[in-house]
């Protein structure tokens, strides 16, 4: 089975719940995380936001500046702000003070009237929202987007309406279990949302589209994005600790290489490694050393 040389991954989570509020009731640490790589050959990492205390996101950014320096990674940091706030600009200048990792922002869209995610529906109707994109942009600050299948076609529009904004859709844009429906919708809005230049896309969270994590199913799942959006922006995330409840990160790393197996080495080195680098600017100085 083709290995990559080298691993980015583009999407994980830490947290410490004897230092920050998390809404988990286990703290999973920088060491935790080591010990789940094992000897895949991880040099980078991305964290995003791990649903932190919403009225203190910068403790988070923070606390993951120490843990980097001790640590090695996460070499970028997506944090929490919530765009449509009046104190968006200091909420920004205090996060990129906090760590020079800061590459961006997630703040989660997912919502409907029986799966709520986000913490009010509608942010992607309101213009003080959109207003907070625009600030994104003046910072070059991305916006790590998360919405489910139903919120596709008018994520697509937002997208559109902000091309100086790059875009990365978590979690293939999926994040619910499948129904004929929902992949019918969720078909659709990638198409919509690939249109646009400005948006890539993870291949991550698979387990919450098929919990049982089929290798059937997850090729299917990869496929789709790779035929939308094109290997060049597509991206491999963990999800761990999240994914863990489904799969070990090396059981689901082994899955999504056989999976991506027929892949060229450079459609593979990009999918792995070199699209995470140059989309969330991570330093080739920063990186680990590969496990032995």
């Amino acid at each position: 089975m083709p290995q990559p040389q080298r691993i980015v991954d583009a999407h994980h989570h830490l947290w410490d719940i004897e230092r920050n509020r998390y809404p988990w009731d286990f703290s999973y640490l920088a060491q935790d995380y080591t010990a789940d790589v094992g000897a895949a050959p991880v040099v980078g990492t991305v964290h995003v936001e791990a649903a932190h205390d919403p009225h203190h996101p910068v403790a988070e950014t923070r606390w993951l500046e120490e843990v980097a320096q001790h640590s090695g990674f996460p070499q970028a940091i997506v944090a929490y702000a919530p765009l449509e706030s009046a104190a968006l600009r200091q909420l920004l200048d205090d996060h990129a003070a906090a760590s020079p990792r800061l590459r961006g922002i997630r703040q989660m869209l997912n919502w409907e009237p029986q799966d709520q995610i986000a913490r009010r529906p509608g942010l992607l109707d309101d213009p003080a929202w959109e207003a907070g994109l625009d600030e994104l942009a003046r910072r070059e600050l991305s916006f790590d987007l998360q919405v489910f299948p139903s919120q596709l076609q008018r994520a697509a529009e937002v997208v559109a309406a902000h091309p100086e904004v790059l875009f990365i859709l978590n979690h293939g844009g999926y994040l619910q279990q499948a129904t004929d429906e929902r992949d019918d919708l969720w078909r659709a809005g990638l198409r919509a949302l690939a249109a646009s230049e400005n948006v890539v896309v993870k291949a991550s969270a698979y387990g919450s589209v098929e919990p049982a994590f089929s290798e059937e199913g997850l090729t299917r799942y990869v496929t789709e994005l790779a035929e939308v959006f094109g290997v060049e922006r597509l991206l491999w995330g963990s999800n761990v600790p999240v994914e863990k409840q489904h799969v070990s990160f090396t059981n689901q790393l082994d899955a999504f290489l056989r999976v991506t197996a027929d892949w060229s080495v450079t459609e593979r080195a990009a999918f792995y490694a070199e699209n995470a680098l140059r989309i969330y600017r991570i330093d080739e100085a920063d990186l680990l050393a590969p496990a032995e």
